[in-house]
């Protein structure tokens, strides 16, 4: 066996250089390091900055014509999480009453504390035209809504306010209100949805169901209907609100009404009311050449502060006012 040995000799002057040169890529390693570390704290700060929460800011964000709460939380006090998630349980507002207006806002080191009033929709139209304007009108007490603040992500926040409430009608609300509200909110976002499409290609008999255009329809018949008591008052009645909504429904082969939706609202909850009410109604089905025939009608149903939720239902005006 053969060994072999490789010796290596370094001068005086070599070891200094070798040395010099580890110090020199220390030293320089040692710079890049402190100037990373203060880019990172500098960084941080400003990005704290830029995302500090000020009541200001949260007023900015919901700021908006109609401030409505998503959920539709019924509730004088209602708590979220960072996150927008409602903590515990709360019944639910209809959607006509489910706006608040903005009283005041206070941030605290974990959480937002907004103050408002309770509102309820109420929807306008123009003679002219068929636009419509909502405003809101007070009908409740106040209500203390606090969503949990992050101190870590401050940032967060605004996504969930965005989730807590709903500025002005939007994409999302389209599938957060029940299912008779759902064609008029697509409608407000897009004017070529149709409030009345229907899965079961009734005959559409419009406002003049009653007296229809062809010979061949034989129209329905309302049958008489003695109205059941809602679970709660409705706040129009409270507060003197009176109105008409506008229906459209099918009155199915059997003489019930199916997929029934709101394609004229009022407000103020009449529009929930007139929902429920049209829910208990009963017709003779319509007939096509002889046969019982689903029909999609458009129905008027009038309220007043003196309606007798115990009394036979009134055929009340068949067109819009």
């Amino acid at each position: 066996m053969y060994r072999v040995q490789i010796g290596l000799s370094i001068t005086g002057e070599g070891l200094y250089l070798l040395v010099k040169n580890v110090h020199d890529k220390l030293v320089a390693m040692k710079i890049w390091f402190s100037v990373a570390v203060f880019t990172c704290c500098t960084g941080s700060v400003a990005c704290s900055a830029q995302t500090t929460v000020t009541a200001q800011s949260v007023e900015a964000q919901l700021k908006a014509p109609i401030l409505i709460m998503r959920g539709m939380y019924d509730g004088r006090a209602l708590k979220f999480d960072s996150e927008g998630n409602l903590i515990g349980k709360a019944k639910q507002l209809p959607f006509s009453l489910s706006a608040v207006r903005l009283d005041g806002v206070r941030v605290r080191a974990s959480e937002v504390v907004i103050e408002a009033q309770r509102e309820g929709l109420e929807f306008l139209y123009s003679r002219s035209s068929n636009q419509r304007w909502v405003r809101e009108q007070a009908w409740g007490d106040e209500v203390r809504i606090e969503v949990a603040l992050d101190a870590r992500h401050p940032e967060e926040l605004s996504s969930a306010l965005a989730k807590v409430f709903c500025m002005d009608i939007d994409a999302n609300l389209a599938d957060e209100v029940p299912a008779y509200w759902r064609p008029w909110v697509q409608h407000q976002l897009d004017p070529s949805v149709n409030m009345e499409a229907n899965s079961t290609n009734a005959i559409d008999l419009g406002y003049d169901w009653e007296k229809p255009k062809s010979k061949d329809i034989t129209p329905p018949r309302m049958n008489p209907t003695i109205l059941r008591m809602p679970e709660d008052p409705l706040i129009a009645q409270h507060v003197g609100y009176i109105g008409a909504p506008t229906l459209a429904f099918v009155i199915d082969a059997s003489g019930k009404p199916a997929e029934i939706r709101i394609v004229r609202p009022v407000g103020m909850d009449l529009d929930e009311a007139a929902v429920k009410v049209a829910s208990q109604l009963r017709f003779k089905p319509a007939l096509y050449k002889g046969k019982p025939a689903a029909v999609l009608i458009d129905f008027v149903m009038p309220f007043s502060p003196s309606l007798d939720w115990g009394s036979q239902f009134e055929r009340g005006p068949t067109t819009p006012p």
